[in-house]
């Protein structure tokens, strides 16, 4: 997991202006892709992916998102990145991480609501609600689930780092 200097440094809040300003970067020149596993989720979940599993980095977003991929290997070095997004009435199904060699971490980066009923985690029989600005992190491998019933979207910088 990370330290909590590290996770001070995704909190600063200029880093954090840094993250939304490259998402808004991104959105004004692509579209988002689908998640690719397609079983996992409703349909409804998009990904401006930066690092492909194990640092297979995808152009052109990792141009045009330079400084978060900068800014991320200054922290620590992730094996997969990118900007994650629930739009509106997304379900992420029950599931778990296929290896127990990561773990995952959030920042909030556009949240439309704190309560965790209408758009939050579940990791195990724990209910999150994401919050901008702030790291949430877990063992992939646990069994999570996440959704966003509100009218906006849910986006988060979303992270793999080796165990």
């Amino acid at each position: 997991m990370l330290t909590q200097n590290q996770i001070d440094l995704l909190e600063h809040p200029v880093v954090v202006d840094t993250f939304i300003n490259d998402y808004i970067k991104l959105k004004e020149q692509l579209q988002p892709v689908i998640w690719h596993e397609l079983d996992l989720h409703n349909g409804l979940w998009r990904v401006f992916g930066l690092i492909a599993p194990y640092n297979k980095r995808i152009y052109p977003n990792c141009d045009i998102a330079h400084k978060t991929l900068d800014l991320i290997h200054q922290i620590a070095t992730p094996v997969t990145l990118g900007f994650s997004i629930l739009e509106p009435g997304a379900i992420i199904y029950p599931h778990q991480g296929y290896s127990g060699e990561v773990f995952r971490v959030h920042v909030g980066l556009q949240i439309p609501t704190n309560n965790a009923i209408d758009c939050g985690i579940q990791i195990e029989n724990t209910y999150y609600g994401w919050e901008v600005g702030k790291v949430l992190q877990f063992d992939d491998t646990k069994v999570h689930s996440a959704w966003n019933h509100t009218s906006k979207n849910r986006i988060v910088l979303l992270m793999d780092f080796e165990k």
